[in-house]
């Protein structure tokens, strides 16, 4: 929450939420997936185990990001800002370079995740072949 300063705070009153029966939440918007990441990292780290949905979204304009960052606080990385320099005269050309820029970040966030999937479905089945066990039979190799 932009009000929260604190990583772990926020985290920790997310943990809240979800004892309270919270079933799902959705981040702020953010322009660089590692800022996912290591919420995402700290939500695990803290028991959390609803859905966490990333604030994704296509900038259109150069007042859409000012709001943005004033209303929530995100921060521009690099290639933001130099997509906005680029395009600085060009709306049409800023606005495309928006969509292209939310489209990358979800492809990449995907992969990613695809990614963690089949390293864990790697580590299931090399546990059982040490451990003799059917990959069948591990409930965990279904949960995702």
């Amino acid at each position: 929450h932009i009000a929260c300063e604190d990583l772990n705070l926020s985290v920790e009153h997310l943990k809240q939420k979800q004892d309270a029966g919270a079933s799902f939440f959705v981040t702020q918007l953010f322009f660089d997936n590692e800022c996912f990441y290591r919420f995402r990292d700290l939500a695990d780290k803290a028991g959390i185990t609803v859905p966490i949905t990333a604030g994704i979204m296509p900038f259109m304009g150069k007042s859409q990001i000012s709001r943005m960052v004033f209303m929530c606080g995100a921060s521009l990385p690099s290639p933001v800002i130099k997509i906005l320099a680029k395009y600085e005269n060009d709306p049409e050309s800023l606005q495309a370079a928006g969509v292209d820029y939310a489209a990358r970040q979800l492809c990449v966030f995907a992969l990613r995740n695809v990614l963690l999937k089949i390293e864990r479905t790697i580590l299931i089945y090399v546990s059982c072949i040490f451990s003799n066990a059917s990959p069948t039979s591990v409930t965990s190799l279904n949960s995702f």
